[in-house]
């Protein structure tokens, strides 16, 4: 990807349209919240495969994110907070699912040295 700066932050041009990024939110996003995208994003993606390769059914899968700073600005930690809805979905199967999760989600892997990155979720009937 190539980015160009502009008077209010950078841009990129994607399949998908134009990306702005950022320090002011009413010019684009903010970095901080690219890399909670990009972390829930992932580990949405990683969640909804082993689901599908489990022949787990499930309807909907929602991602709550958390973030902590230092007094400096340094993100600290990310809490990934999954709801996941289906019939009869298994606490203790849904629990190895985010283990698993967390192991082969790339992004999750990529930052989890320098940032503390938990998980928790939450199963509805439906």
């Amino acid at each position: 990807m190539n980015f160009t700066m502009t008077e209010t932050g950078f841009t990129t041009l994607t399949k998908f349209g134009e990306l702005h990024i950022s320090s002011e939110t009413e010019n684009g996003f903010r970095p901080f919240q690219l890399m909670l995208a990009s972390l829930a994003g992932c580990s949405g993606e990683v969640m909804r495969t082993i689901l599908q390769k489990k022949r787990i059914s499930f309807s909907s899968i929602d991602i709550n994110t958390r973030m902590e700073q230092s007094p400096r600005g340094r993100v600290t930690s990310i809490h990934l907070h999954f709801i996941v809805t289906g019939n009869q979905l298994d606490e203790k199967v849904m629990e190895n699912v985010l283990r698993l999760t967390k192991r082969n989600c790339q992004m999750v892997q990529s930052v989890q040295a320098g940032i503390k990155i938990t998980e928790s979720i939450t199963l509805k009937e439906g």
